[in-house]
C-alpha cells in the first residue's frame, strides 16, 4: 500500500476512489484502511492505530465514515440511497476532517443511480472521499471512471467459471423466452443425470448462480447500461428485447428461491420437477 500511503501522507488522496479485483473482504479492508487514514488524528503516520479516530473506526463507530453494505440478497443499490448519501455529503463532518464514503458491490448502481452520484463527482465538497468497491472498474460508466483513481489490488482470488454450467444458464435463460415449455424441460434432465445426487446439486446450483447474473444484465441492459457481470452477454441482451423489468426482477427472485431450497435440503425431486414451471411462470406476462 505504498503509493496508497503516500497519498495520505501527503494529503494529496483524491476525492474519488475504485478499489478493484482481489477478494471482496481485501477490497473492503483496503477502504477501510483508506477511511481511517482520513479520519485519523495523527500529525505523523497515517493511521496511527492509537488515536481516538482510529479506534473509532476499528471498531466500525465513527461518525464520519458510512459503509453502505451488500449482501448476497442485494440485486440492486437503488438510485434514492445514491441520493441519501449525496446529501449527506454536503452537510460537514461530525468530528474528522474529513467524510468517508464507502460503497460495497458498486457495480450494483444501475445507470441512474451512477449518475446520481456523478453529480457529487463533478463538484464535491472538499472534505468528502467516495470510495467505490467492486471486482472490475468496468462495471462503472466512464464518466465515473475517469474521475476516480484506481486502486487495483491484483489477480481476482476467484474460481474460474465452470464453462458448463455459463452454457446451460445460457440455454436455460433463451428456453425461457421460447414459445413452447418444451425447450426448457429438454435441458433440465441434465440435473439429474449423475448418479452421484451431490453433484447433480452442485451443478443445479451453479447453474442458478448464472442464471441470475444473466437476468441481472438483462435488467441492466434495459436501463441503457452495459456494465455486465455474466459470461452470457448476448443472452442478457436477448433477455432484456423479449422480458420485462419486473419479470426480469421475478426471475432472480425464483432462482434465489429455487437455489435456497436445495440449500435447505428440500425435496430434490420435487425442486426439478417444479423448476421449469417456476422459471416459466416467472417470466409469464
Amino acid at each position: 500500500m505504498r503509493n496508497i500511503d503516500i497519498k495520505l501522507e501527503s494529503g494529496t488522496m483524491p476525492s474519488a476512489v475504485i478499489i478493484e479485483r482481489s477478494t471482496e473482504e481485501k477490497r473492503l479492508e483496503t477502504a477501510l484502511y483508506i477511511a481511517s487514514a482520513l479520519v485519523c488524528e495523527s500529525e505523523e503516520k497515517k493511521p496511527c492505530g492509537n488515536c481516538m479516530a482510529c479506534i473509532k473506526a476499528q471498531s466500525s463507530n465513527h461518525p464520519d465514515i458510512f459503509v453502505l453494505e451488500s449482501d448476497s440478497d442485494r440485486k440492486l443499490i437503488k438510485v434514492d440511497e445514491i441520493r441519501e448519501i449525496r446529501s449527506d455529503a454536503y452537510i460537514l463532518p461530525n468530528e474528522a476532517s474529513k467524510k468517508v464514503y464507502i460503497i460495497e458491490n458498486a457495480g450494483l448502481m444501475n445507470e441512474q443511480a451512477q449518475n446520481a452520484l456523478l453529480k457529487v463527482f463533478e463538484e464535491p465538497p472538499e472534505y468528502a472521499c467516495f470510495i467505490l468497491l467492486d471486482k472490475s472498474r468496468n462495471v462503472f460508466l466512464e464518466t465515473i471512471r475517469s474521475r476516480a483513481m484506481i486502486i487495483d489490488l491484483g489477480q481476482n482470488e476467484q474460481p474460474e467459471k465452470d464453462e458448463n454450467a455459463v452454457k446451460i444458464a445460457s440455454d436455460m435463460a433463451q428456453a425461457i423466452v421460447k414459445p413452447y415449455e418444451l425447450a426448457l424441460m429438454e435441458i433440465t434432465p441434465i440435473f439429474d443425470k449423475d448418479k452421484d445426487k451431490e453433484k447433480n446439486k452442485s451443478l443445479l446450483k451453479k447453474v442458478l448462480s448464472e442464471l441470475v447474473l444473466i437476468f441481472r444484465d438483462a435488467a441492466v441492459y434495459k436501463t441503457g447500461a452495459n456494465s455486465t457481470v455474466s459470461s452470457a452477454p448476448d443472452t442478457a441482451k436477448l433477455l432484456a428485447e423479449r422480458l420485462t423489468a419486473n419479470e426480469l426482477i421475478k426471475l432472480i427472485a425464483a432462482s434465489d428461491k429455487i437455489a435456497e431450497a436445495i440449500d435447505r435440503n428440500g425435496n430434490y425431486n420435487l425442486i426439478l420437477t417444479r423448476l421449469c414451471s417456476t422459471l416459466r411462470s416467472a417470466a409469464e406476462h
